[in-house]
């Protein structure tokens, strides 16, 4: 600054590099992975700073300027761990230090509402706190809520792997939504663990597992709770049933079952109706006949043809003749009902 006041040119010149140099080394050193080291970067051009401050005339102000652009830069515009350093180090920088705090404080804030958005290498990062929070009690709070946010990640993680290893198991399912749940209500996880639950779902839809489906129903999410109670009053309607000799009511069912993908519920009901046939075999032609008439068409209303055929197959005598090699559609069935057949 001297010499370019004064004059001197080259030495103006050799001044200005020396600068930029020692600039050059501040930053380099600002980022080193040692706290001792990155402060002298910091503490540098801060100091550059205060002393072009304090100064009057067009050079200093140039070099003030500089230096302060500088000092955003290394503070505002670094990782998180720069961050935290200037906040533990800069206090004197009244201006810089509340951007740098407001920034670490929206930093946090999207990491709470969001656990994909800690920052990189946060488990390194939250040591460096740590050792920081030694020099300045700004930081412990930061250290505490880093340690916090870590744990529940950790256990979210956790939850839902452990679900994916166990992908029938409910209850793992369900673990793993409610702490995802705990973890953020917006967590981008959430989705993940509703597709695990739906998968779920499924699985017991196929395999006729209540229990599995009782779970669902009294602690799953909305959609998927409704759906499980729609489904287990569809089950418990099968043994009423079955109770009063609603045959046409057991067919019905066996149908919504199959086209629900409730594979085993439906193989349940197309057994209580072959049991049915066999009881009927045990009846006189003449007394089952109205029966047979009756779950012959039940069966052919609700696409149930392969009963339909066993029906024909042991109680065709109790059938009016002609019915053996029937094929029409439920349509034509209704009909036959309001029309009898003459033998």
């Amino acid at each position: 600054m001297v010499a370019e006041e004064s004059g001197w040119k080259e030495l103006s010149k050799q001044a200005i590099e020396l600068y930029k140099r020692r600039v050059k080394e501040a930053k380099e050193m600002s980022v080193a992975k040692s706290n001792d080291e990155a402060i002298h970067g910091f503490r540098f051009m801060v100091r550059v700073m205060h002393s072009a401050q304090s100064m009057r005339g067009a050079v200093h102000s140039r070099i003030a300027v500089s230096a302060k652009k500088q000092v955003e830069e290394m503070m505002v515009k670094g990782s998180a761990l720069q961050m935290f350093r200037a906040l533990a180090w800069c206090t004197d920088v009244e201006d810089v230090h509340k951007k740098v705090q407001d920034l670490l404080t929206k930093i946090m804030k999207e990491w709470e509402e969001n656990s994909e958005a800690a920052p990189q290498d946060v488990s390194n990062l939250h040591a460096s706190v740590v050792e920081l929070s030694k020099m300045s009690k700004d930081l412990k709070t930061y250290s505490q809520q880093m340690q916090r946010l870590m744990t529940a990640d950790k256990d979210m993680l956790a939850a839902i792997k452990d679900s994916e290893d166990h992908p029938t198991d409910v209850a793992k399912a369900l673990e793993a939504l409610k702490v995802v749940t705990a973890r953020s209500a917006s967590n981008p996880f959430q989705k993940k663990v509703e597709k695990m639950l739906s998968r779920t779902f499924e699985e017991a839809k196929q395999s006729g597992d209540r229990k599995q489906l009782e779970l669902l129903r009294d602690k799953a999410s909305k959609k998927i709770s409704e759906a499980a109670a729609e489904l287990l009053k569809s089950t418990d309607r099968l043994p009423k049933c079955l109770a009063s000799g609603d045959w046409a009511g057991v067919c019905a069912l066996a149908a919504e079952f199959q086209s629900t993908g409730c594979h085993a519920f439906a193989k349940d009901a197309r057994q209580h109706l072959r049991d049915r046939i066999d009881e009927l075999q045990t009846l006189k032609a003449e007394s089952a006949a109205l029966v047979v008439y009756e779950l012959f068409t039940a069966a052919k209303q609700n696409g149930i043809d392969e009963l339909a055929e066993l029906l024909i197959e042991k109680l065709g005598a109790s059938l009016p003749a002609g019915w053996a090699t029937m094929t029409a559609d439920s349509t034509s069935v209704r009909k036959a009902r309001e029309q009898p057949m003459v033998c």
